[in-house]
């Protein structure tokens, strides 16, 4: 019968085995029970290698003998090969009990420390345990992983960082580290000098230059104000004369031209006086001439008409009389008769209006109405005048002889103005027993009408229509200076325009362009600050980028490599590897396999098969043969004698 050699480990195995039971077994059966068990399976051993060594011939034919040395069961440690330890109890999963000098001798349990990514140690109770190791460094910025070969690696996240100090910048542009991750937010230059237009220079940083006002409207005070900027103010152009309307105009500037004073009426002195503007008066038509009788015509002036008998002297009065004598008495003619030589009081003299006094005998007349005649011897034919002086200064008193006393009225001659005759736009007036006409004054005080004087109406008044035609001045008419200008204020208070005039159409509010080159800046136009600018918002809300701005493109957002947010974009590509995203970076941890229920086995994590794969617990060496049975190696020694 041929008896291989795994048939003999598979009996000899299978002694042991029972000899290692009624170790267990001792303490539950009397000594008797278990003597008797005992003897029985020695007796089988002994049988055992008897059998084996009647087969020795079979086995390679080069061993002629098997030893078998079986201990007293009064002595636990003797052995003669690594055999007979094997059957010892032994709780401690960490210790092995091997023969040395046929001595049983405990031997540590030395676990795998090849893998780099496990703390491999044993344990009294399970055996050798594998813990993944912790290969976090506590830095955010970096990915953690392991290599079964190396151990731990910590690779850098490109733009991850964890202070201020780690990002960079410029003069225009702050590095800040936000999230873990650098981005840059523009330096905020300061505008509120409104006076001074600011921007950042990336060599120089925030760089002040002067804001140049416009001032070419020549109608605006125009300069800047730190707190609202440029500010335009209307210039005033009132040069406090009324004899001028002032304007201005946007090119040249304030204008004052000269008011033309209305002179059509040639019975008004018209001028214009600084203080009150156009003012008439009656012009003095009288020409110290009391034989005329003076007055005005609008159209044409003063007149001055003779008044007839009147007189000035005594070569303005001739009769044509030669029996008159002429001469002038309160400003009228008067005419008294020649006497002629009476000395011959009997003698008729008489004048002769051609000849003059002629001498008759004396008949006293008495028919002269006029005189009183009778001859007196020493004085002739005596006539006494009567009087014919009627007490009115306005009659020339004379006598006719015929009739008597005449009383002819002098033209033009008055006592009191009743006797005056005028119309409305002239009184007559009783001056110096002549009728004098004044032209009537039309109330001039209210500078925002036109009087003048209708021959049939009397005084008319008609408005003042003051000069609108330019847009950029408010004129009106004041009643005690007359038409004013004043420059309109085109300010809207809206300092998103650029307020201006012009004559023809009037204010102009022209629209801020803000400048919108910078796309790292939101610009707009505020009304009451005129151009706004804030810093762009570059945050995508995704930790996994850098964000910055270009002020040329915009916003700009980076990738950070080995940044994650979520599992699905960890992955190493080892099948014994747990890819996760931790703290938005990538960390690898090692896959655990099961512990097999069959304690003859072990289970571990291969990449190339796809995982946990499980693999017979090697029990045999080159030296020695062993099996496994119940998660325990029990080996073999064969001593063959020769």
């Amino acid at each position: 019968m041929i008896f291989n050699e795994k048939v003999k480990r598979k009996s000899l195995y299978n002694a042991l085995e029972n000899i290692k039971k009624m170790e267990l077994a001792k303490n539950l059966l009397s000594h008797s029970q278990f003597d008797l068990i005992e003897q029985y399976l020695i007796s089988l051993l002994f049988l055992l290698s008897v059998f084996v060594q009647a087969n020795t011939d079979q086995l390679d034919g080069c061993i002629t003998c098997v030893k078998v040395t079986v201990c007293s069961k009064s002595d636990d440690s003797c052995c003669k090969s690594h055999l007979d330890c094997a059957g010892r109890i032994n709780t401690n999963k960490c210790s092995t009990s091997r023969c040395i000098s046929n001595k049983c001798s405990p031997l540590p349990v030395v676990c795998d420390t090849i893998n780099k990514c496990v703390n491999s140690y044993c344990d009294a109770v399970k055996g050798c345990v594998s813990t993944p190791i912790s290969c976090d460094d506590g830095n955010v910025c970096t990915v953690d992983s392991c290599n079964n070969s190396t151990g731990c690696t910590h690779t850098m996240i490109p733009g991850c960082c964890t202070d201020n100090s780690q990002c960079a910048g410029d003069q225009c542009n702050t590095g800040c580290c936000t999230n873990n991750k650098c981005s840059s937010s523009p330096v905020v230059c300061d505008s509120s000098n409104k006076c001074k237009n600011s921007y950042c220079d990336k060599t120089k940083g925030c760089v002040s230059t002067p804001v140049v006002c416009d001032t070419s409207n020549k109608c605006l005070n125009t300069y800047c104000d730190i707190a609202k900027g440029c500010v335009s103010t209307p210039i005033n152009c009132d040069d406090g004369d009324y004899c001028t309307i002032d304007s201005c105009n946007n090119s040249t500037g304030c204008h004052n031209t000269p008011i033309k004073c209305d002179s059509s009426d040639k019975c008004k002195n018209s001028y214009c006086d600084k203080t009150k503007g156009c003012v008439s008066t009656p012009v003095s038509c009288d020409d110290n001439n009391l034989c005329t009788l003076d007055s005005c015509d609008s159209a044409t002036g003063c007149t001055h008409t003779n008044i007839q008998g009147c007189c000035t002297n005594n070569d303005q009065c001739d009769s044509g009389n030669e029996c008159n004598i002429d001469s002038c008495m309160n400003n009228k003619c008067v005419s008294s008769p020649v006497v002629c030589d009476s000395s011959d009081k009997c003698k008729n003299s008489y004048c002769d209006k051609t000849k003059g006094c002629v001498y008759t005998p004396v008949i006293c007349d008495t028919t002269n109405k006029c005189s009183n005649s009778y001859c007196d011897v020493a004085k002739g034919c005596v006539s006494t005048p009567i009087n014919c002086d009627d007490n009115n200064i306005c009659t020339v008193d004379s006598c006719n002889n015929s009739t008597g006393c005449t009383h002819t009225m002098i033209p033009g001659c008055c006592t009191d103005n009743s006797q005056c005759s005028g119309d409305q736009c002239n009184t007559g007036r009783c001056m110096n027993n002549k009728c004098t006409v004044s032209p009537v004054v039309c109330d001039s005080s209210d500078k925002c009408k036109n009087s003048y004087c209708d021959k049939t109406k009397g005084c008319v008044y008609t408005p003042v229509v003051c000069d609108t035609s330019n847009k950029c001045v408010n004129s009106y008419c004041d009643k005690t200076r007359g038409c004013i200008t004043n420059a309109v204020t085109c300010d809207d208070g809206d300092f998103c325009t650029t307020d201006s005039c012009n004559n023809s159409t009037g204010c102009c509010h022209t629209p801020i362009q803000c400048d919108a080159s910078d796309k790292c800046k939101n610009s707009y136009c505020d009304k009451t600050k005129g151009c706004v600018s804030s810093p762009v918002t570059c945050n995508d809300n995704n930790v996994c980028t850098v964000d910055s701005c270009n002020p040329s493109t915009g916003c700009c957002y980076t990738p950070i490599q080995g940044c994650c947010t979520d599992d699905s974009q960890c992955n190493s590509n080892n099948k014994c590897n747990i890819d996760r995203c931790i703290n938005n970076k990538c960390t690898i941890s090692q896959v655990v396999c099961e512990v097999s229920t069959d304690k003859c086995k072990n289970n571990y994590c291969d990449h190339s098969q796809g995982g946990c794969v499980s693999v017979d617990l090697q029990c045999e060496t080159t030296e020695v043969v062993g099996d496994c049975q119940d998660g325990e190696c029990f080996h073999y020694e064969y001593h063959y004698n020769n």
